[in-house]
């Protein structure tokens, strides 16, 4: 059960890690409640350490519809950058 608070269809979903199911345990959930009518929700990323940077982009993506999500530079690797898309 996703719902909050079921009676005003506020969903709650906790991310603790960025994994590489991560995006799509999230889109199933979110199919799930949408389903069932959802008119908010609560995505809580506290105390999540981090994970892998792909799982956090694909989540971001699923909420973004264009721009950049993130870019990475080092000091002896090339720059790479992830935007969204609809």
């Amino acid at each position: 059960d996703y719902f909050l608070d079921p009676e005003s269809k506020v969903g709650y979903i906790r991310i603790t890690n960025f994994i590489q199911s991560t995006a799509d345990d999230l889109r199933k959930a979110l199919d799930e409640t949408a389903a069932q009518g959802m008119k908010g929700l609560i995505l809580d990323l506290r105390d999540d350490p981090g994970g892998l940077l792909e799982g956090a982009v694909e989540v971001a993506d699923l909420f973004l519809e264009d721009g950049r999500i993130v870019s990475t530079r080092g000091r002896n690797t090339r720059e790479k950058s992830w935007d969204a898309r609809k």
